[in-house]
């Protein structure tokens, strides 16, 4: 996985995101946080939309590979503060 524009675009709205909401890792994904959980994926939907990597809500099977590049970039550079609970993603 190299460094390529997709990376840097998300990086350029996450860094604008942290300074119009605030640091990400105080962000739980319980208890009041929902307005500033719903502006990242929303501008982040917003981008993979231009990029044509969602099309009519759909993910885009042509940028299959980027889409999982773009996952696994947020995945390694997340700060978690805890151990996360794979249990809640059985629900999802």
């Amino acid at each position: 996985m190299e460094l390529n524009s997709n990376f840097i675009a998300i990086q350029g709205i996450l860094l604008n995101l942290k300074h119009e909401i605030g640091d990400f890792t105080k962000i739980n994904y319980q208890g009041g946080n929902e307005d500033k959980i719903n502006k990242i994926t929303t501008e982040l939907g917003k981008y993979f939309v231009r990029k044509n990597f969602i099309n009519n809500g759909e993910i885009n099977k042509d940028y299959n590979q980027s889409l999982n590049d773009i996952v696994m970039f947020l995945a390694i550079n997340t700060d978690f503060k805890k151990q996360p609970s794979f249990t809640v993603l059985l629900y999802y």
